[in-house]
């Protein structure tokens, strides 16, 4: 084989593949407005912000006056210790996994478009009608997250000895966890829209918390009954959700509603924000405490392990030019109007090839009749007539 012939067939591969990308994927039947995964993030970043404790704010660049925290790592993770590191209050944890797609569960796709104006000219000279048209599609996300307490044993206490009664500090009751929420692109358009948002829209519990808890001896123990009898928090059953913030601490919630409400109406764009927020509140969050008859100290630190259901809106918008006269005006619909016409109706009876059949063979019987009556020798003549006929041929 001589190398001209051997290059030949890796030249047309290249040039297929040059003609692909130059037709921008037509030829693979690929569909506009419709999208395509990235890769990397998926939908929204989750960061453990800040903690509300005491009436306060604490954060990697916030803390109450006069206080001196041991530990403050907020961010993808947390740890967060408000005093002395080995004394008083527990250090308050937290975890999670990434928010990723479910990919068996086809997304929710709403479509609507809308005229904005009339007669545009163009610079070609063409006149146009200007709409705008969404694609809004509803991802369906899981996500997890940890939120446990760890420390000394004086901190199980919360006091600076182990000999002191238990102390209020070591519970964490009253205190909110914020996480700020970041929408992240995870998808992409094959059509360059106007406009791409991403938007969370629901988080709620898939599952009740799994209560867990870890003992003096780092042995953990799951599904605690001590722990889930003691321990409280919101969110914590199935089907709980999370509010949804524009801001820390609270005010108007985004729902579903937030962006289904614009469906057919021109979208504002205002409802779609660079951030959002969201919290965990604890009602009761502490270790429990024992002693046996010998005196010695026992304690377990609880763990709760939250799974969450996550909907992301992904919506895209453009701007689309249609020639005027492209799209037809709809016409009136026309009734159908009955109007009587005794004499067409007659005629039209009277024409019919039924009806013109059946009035030979009445008009025939009826001149018989005549006949047999008025003119009977008529008869006669008739019937010797066709009789002749007949022996004639015989």
């Amino acid at each position: 084989m001589s190398k001209k012939t051997a290059r030949n067939p890796l030249i047309i591969i290249l040039l297929i593949g040059l003609l692909l990308v130059l037709s921008g994927g037509s030829l693979l039947g690929l569909q506009t407005h419709a999208p395509g995964y990235l890769t990397g993030t998926q939908g929204l970043q989750v960061e453990f912000q800040s903690v509300y404790l005491d009436g306060a704010y604490w954060s990697s660049t916030e803390k109450p006056s006069g206080s001196n925290p041991s530990v403050v790592n907020f961010g993808y993770d947390m740890t967060f210790d408000p005093d002395q590191s080995t004394i008083n209050r527990p250090d308050l944890c937290a975890s999670q996994q990434p928010i990723t797609v479910d990919a068996d569960v086809e997304p929710k796709t709403y479509s609507w478009q809308i005229k904005v104006e009339s007669g545009k000219t163009l610079e070609n000279g063409s006149i146009v009608d200007v709409y705008e048209q969404y694609n809004m599609f509803r991802y369906q996300c899981d996500w997890a997250a940890n939120v446990w307490l760890s420390g000394t044993e004086k901190e199980a206490m919360g006091t600076d000895a182990i000999w002191k009664a238990e102390s209020p500090l070591c519970n964490y009751a009253g205190t909110t966890i914020w996480q700020r929420l970041t929408p992240r692109s995870f998808v992409y358009f094959l059509d360059n829209p106007k406009n791409v948002f991403f938007a969370p829209a629901y988080i709620g519990l898939s599952e009740t918390v799994e209560w867990a808890s870890l003992d003096k001896n780092g042995q953990k123990i799951v599904d605690d009954k001590d722990i889930k009898s003691t321990e409280d928090m919101i969110p914590k059953a199935k089907g709980e959700t999370v509010g949804i913030y524009y801001q820390r601490g609270g005010g108007d919630m985004v729902t579903e509603d937030t962006y289904l409400k614009y469906k057919g109406e021109a979208l504002d764009p205002e409802i779609f924000r660079s951030e959002y927020w969201m919290r965990f509140s604890l009602s009761n969050f502490k270790p429990i405490n024992t002693f046996d008859i010998w005196g010695n100290h026992n304690w377990k630190f609880p763990s709760a392990h939250l799974h969450f259901l996550v909907y992301v809106f992904v919506v895209g918008e453009w701007e689309v030019y249609i020639k005027t006269g492209e799209v037809p005006k709809l016409e009136p619909h026309t009734p159908i109007v009955n109007i009587t016409d005794w004499w067409g109706s007659f005629m039209s009876w009277l024409t019919n090839p039924s009806t013109l059949f059946f009035m030979g063979i009445l008009g025939s019987l009826l001149l018989i009749v005549l006949l047999i009556i008025f003119a009977p020798g008529v008869l006669t003549i008739i019937a010797a007539w066709v009789l002749g006929r007949r022996k004639g041929k015989g």
